[in-house]
């Protein structure tokens, strides 16, 4: 619902995407954890250093686990060039 009524907000994609990881649905948490990290790199939309820094360590976590694929190497160091 809140993806429904906000489909630009990074946080709603990222609590998503946790919720689909807690639920094994690998696919659409990567999805949506990357929609979240394209949504919260817009200028208007910075997120304070510590999420981003906290976010870039949720992707390399993903991406240790082979949880995610190697274009989420792109948006780590997206995330890693605005901190």
């Amino acid at each position: 619902m809140a993806i429904k009524l906000s489909p630009d907000m990074d946080e709603t994609h990222g609590k998503l995407a946790l919720a689909h990881l807690a639920s094994g649905a690998l696919e659409y948490a990567f999805a949506h954890l990357k929609r979240a990290a394209q949504l919260s790199i817009r200028p208007q939309n910075l997120s304070a250093i510590f999420k981003l820094c906290h976010d870039i360590d949720r992707m390399r976590h993903l991406y240790a686990r082979g949880l995610s694929g190697e274009d989420i190497q792109k948006t780590i160091g997206d995330f890693e060039h605005v901190c």
